[in-house]
């Protein structure tokens, strides 16, 4: 480092100046929907004792204030309706006889897509993995590796 440099890292920062007082913002056009309060739906459905079902029957017609930002999920628990591993490039391989138990990779896995039998980790569920190698990356045995998915 030059002596330049040395000395100008030696020198403090300068003074933060004070933000100036923000402007009002102008009235929304109109406003958005209002947010659930967390465990509101919870709430809901334990007093009628099943889930509730959101009204998507005009999706096509929703704009931008009716969308959430990510996917729109209608009905919970609706994955095992819907095979989703179909994209993925790479895909884990388990050493059964490598795994010591320790269930890292099945809870760590974001698809639950991880077979368990006799307390080892036994293979995947190929329809729901999407190959992201978490399961890899947490195994402390490292029984699991990720391998070029060969498709059919």
């Amino acid at each position: 480092m030059s002596a330049e440099k040395k000395a100008a890292a030696a020198k403090p920062a300068p003074a933060r100046k004070k933000a100036a007082p923000a402007a009002k913002a102008a009235p929304a056009a109109k406003a958005a929907p209002a947010r659930q309060k967390p465990g509101a739906a919870h709430a809901a459905r334990g007093a009628r004792g099943r889930k509730p079902k959101w009204d998507v029957s005009d999706l096509e017609k929703w704009g931008p204030d009716r969308h959430e930002l990510g996917a729109t999920i209608p009905e919970a628990g609706n994955s095992i309706d819907n095979e989703t591993g179909g994209w993925r490039t790479f895909v884990p391989e388990i050493d059964s006889e490598k795994c010591d138990g320790c269930m890292l990779c099945y809870f760590y896995c974001p698809d639950a897509s991880i077979k368990i039998e006799g307390g080892k980790a036994v293979g995947v569920d190929l329809e729901h993995c999407k190959g992201c190698g978490i399961c890899a990356r947490e195994c402390p045995a490292d029984a699991i590796t990720m391998k070029l998915d060969e498709k059919e």
